[in-house]
């Protein structure tokens, strides 16, 4: 469990770090500011955002019906062009997917990616958790 928080904690910053870089800077109101000074993600104790998503099969997917189960852990990367985002997801997939079952906590990872590459991206590496198309229009 040790390593699993620095890798989840690296993966969702850099994730929401790539988006807000990507998309100019819209994530955060103070993105001037020094990495360490800013305001990022959401207040403790906030609910997430609605997200709709679809997975390989074009099935759709709702963050709101995820979580009605419990807790979820999502996971953003930028896509499976990004060399340090595939590193990070076969970390996740070594040491976050046993301890997440372990937990009970279903581990989900989402990205613009279209359906169809996030699913050959995830039967390439054989990653053990969903990975779930948000589209570009998405992040706007």
């Amino acid at each position: 469990m040790r390593r699993l928080l620095p890798v989840l904690t690296l993966t969702l910053a850099l994730g929401g770090l790539g988006a807000c870089a990507s998309f100019g800077g819209a994530c955060s109101v103070n993105a001037g500011l020094p990495l360490s000074q800013q305001d990022v993600g959401l207040p403790k104790g906030s609910v997430a955002p609605e997200i709709h998503a679809v997975d390989g099969q074009g099935h759709a997917w709702t963050l709101s019906e995820a979580r009605a189960g419990g807790p979820i852990a999502l996971v953003f990367y930028r896509g499976h062009w990004c060399p340090y985002c595939m590193k990070q997801l076969k970390e996740l997939n070594e040491v976050a997917v046993p301890a997440a079952r372990a937990a009970k906590v279903p581990l989900v990872v989402l990205s613009v990616d279209s359906p169809e590459e996030s699913e050959a991206t995830r039967v390439k590496f054989g990653f053990q958790f969903p990975m779930l198309s948000i589209g570009v229009d998405a992040l706007q």
